[in-house]
């Protein structure tokens, strides 16, 4: 495999509630490339649901182990892949620090594999008739979506955390970003960081967490704690390439006839203060759909399931409610 070894342990700062749950299992697989991607998961006895999650934008497996303990104490089995690129899965470039993409067509491609590798591990464990829930937040709610309109059989139920569905631009920069990003790509520079782009960096990985991502001052902090004791997670900012494969991709949700054909039943849960991803771009997608409930979320920054109990608590009650109608 072309994934990099796991380091064992925890980041010695973070609480017991954001290390390794109980009964987790590594693993990797390749894809039809030979590129290898890590995932991980865990069940209790007798599970009453199975969640797959797609995680967003620069994130692993390690920073969903409190939500993957608080569901797997609710009873649900969990599952998790990190995306290439991302985590320690195969990264596109030989500087690990740049985010990169070559399509999400791969991705949702990735995710297929996925979901084939986990339902192998289901029917040998006797778990193949457990009922299975999609949790998606971000660019992984974007590739999600791609992937539920191609495999409307596979999920009971998709839910999205702010999903991807456009990304926060002026007018002015969205008229001007597929122009620029094209042009990058085509004299051989669309591996470059785009404008304001860098390598990570940890005080400024805290700042702009605190800044966009979440108001709850530990699980904010979290990506940050992990990336800093594990180098090997890190990444930077995006390329030229990535921009311009994700404005290409969200060209494609942000299509009627294309939402119009999904038939998963989706949660679309949308933050109150958003500056990540475009919310007007969600509301416009969810008239096309014929399956779908939506609850904006207040006092809640991009990332929901990082935010303040209060929110977060909130959100998981209602995803347990909707993914597998559970009250």
């Amino acid at each position: 495999m072309t994934t990099t070894p796991v380091k064992q342990g925890s980041p010695p700062q973070l609480k017991p509630q954001f290390t390794q749950p109980d009964g987790w299992h590594w693993g990797s697989f390749n894809n039809s490339r030979g590129e290898g991607l890590r995932y991980g998961w865990t069940a209790p006895e007798n599970p009453k649901g199975f969640v797959m999650i797609a995680p967003g934008l620069s994130e692993f497996c390690e920073k969903y182990f409190e939500t993957i303990r608080d569901l797997r104490k609710e009873g649900f089995a969990v599952a998790i892949m990190e995306w290439r690129g991302h985590g320690l899965s195969w990264r596109h470039v030989e500087d690990r620090q740049k985010r990169h993409s070559d399509g999400f067509e791969n991705d949702v491609e990735d995710f297929r594999l996925f979901y084939n590798t986990i339902a192998e591990i289901r029917k040998d464990k006797g778990l193949d008739a457990v009922p299975t829930a999609l949790l998606a937040h971000s660019m992984g709610g974007n590739i999600a979506l791609r992937y539920v309109h191609d495999n409307p059989d596979s999920f009971e139920s998709a839910t999205l955390t702010a999903p991807m569905l456009g990304i926060n631009l002026s007018g002015a920069q969205k008229s001007i970003l597929k122009p620029l990003c094209s042009f990058f790509n085509r004299i051989g520079k669309g591996d470059w960081f785009a404008p304001g782009q860098g390598r990570w960096v940890e005080t400024r990985a805290k700042i702009a967490s605190k800044l966009s991502l979440s108001n709850d001052p530990e699980r904010r902090d979290v990506s940050a704690e992990w990336m800093a004791w594990n180098p090997d997670l890190q990444v930077g900012g995006v390329t030229y390439n990535w921009l311009l494969e994700a404005a290409k991709s969200c060209d494609i949700v942000q299509n009627p006839a294309f939402l119009k054909a999904i038939k998963t039943r989706c949660f679309f849960a949308i933050a109150e203060e958003e500056s990540i991803v475009n919310n007007n771009d969600i509301f416009d997608a969810i008239e096309h759909m014929p399956a779908i409930e939506v609850k904006e979320y207040e006092g809640s920054k991009h990332e929901i399931l990082m935010e303040k109990d209060k929110v977060r608590n909130a959100f998981l009650r209602d995803f347990k409610e909707f993914a597998f109608k559970i009250s």
